[in-house]
């Protein structure tokens, strides 16, 4: 190759650097911009840690219960009350739960067969593990010995996923249930959970389900349910 040859060779090959990467930074430059410290949507964003903590009203009675007198805070976000006749029952009797708030924190509406998912899945959650642990009263039948378990979801958190614009956020609810004498209607204990989850699988797995963590909460509060309802030593 003579110099003359080279010499357009060198030309052309600048030319074409140019254009490319003159393409490359339009290109970018049509993105939109992020804040600083914004994860971009190449980057693994799934939340995984939140500690428990009060939602919006916390643990304010919402006047679901028979009553909420001599509640005790155990901790952020904990109410309770064990009533020392609480050990003399071995069988309990779950309710179907009720599902008070029609929007979530948020001011998101929920659904009516939403609402309906999340009080069956809490009362399943409820009846699983007092079966399991040989608690859970064979029939819905008032007697001695036997309890009846009262729940209500009052507060309700959706996840929300994580995007180029915001952070993703874990969700959660507020939980209150009361435990009956079934003969007497004699309270024995009274409970206010209100957490979020402390970890969330909903990015990870790849769900569309906007209240896989208030459903996390529902499993964490039912597992939980067995000490809850020891004896007052």
């Amino acid at each position: 190759m003579n110099l003359w040859s080279m010499s357009r060779f060198l030309n052309l090959a600048a030319l074409l650097t140019v254009a490319v990467l003159g393409g490359c930074t339009q290109q970018n430059a049509n993105l939109p911009l992020l804040p600083p410290g914004q994860p971009t949507a190449d980057t693994n964003t799934t939340p995984t840690h939140s500690k428990a903590a009060p939602l919006g009203k916390g643990t304010r009675p919402s006047g679901y219960l028979s009553s909420y007198d001599d509640l005790t805070v155990l901790k952020p976000g904990v109410q309770s009350y064990k009533s020392e006749r609480l050990g003399e029952f071995s069988r309990f009797i779950v309710d179907p739960v009720a599902v008070l708030p029609e929007r979530t924190l948020a001011g998101v509406a929920i659904d009516e067969l939403t609402r309906q998912r999340l009080a069956t899945d809490l009362q399943a959650e409820v009846r699983d593990t007092l079966r399991l642990a040989g608690k859970l009263s064979p029939t819905n039948a008032a007697g001695p010995g036997v309890a009846r378990l009262r729940a209500a979801v009052t507060e309700v958190a959706r996840t929300l996923k994580p995007n180029r614009t915001r952070e993703g956020q874990l969700g959660g609810a507020t939980v209150e249930a009361e435990v009956l004498d079934s003969e007497t209607g004699e309270r024995l204990g009274t409970v206010i959970v209100s957490e979020v989850s402390a970890e969330s699988d909903e990015s990870s797995s790849g769900s569309d389900d906007l209240y896989s963590d208030v459903r996390i909460v529902f499993r964490s509060w039912a597992a939980r349910m067995n000490k809850w309802l020891e004896p007052v030593e």
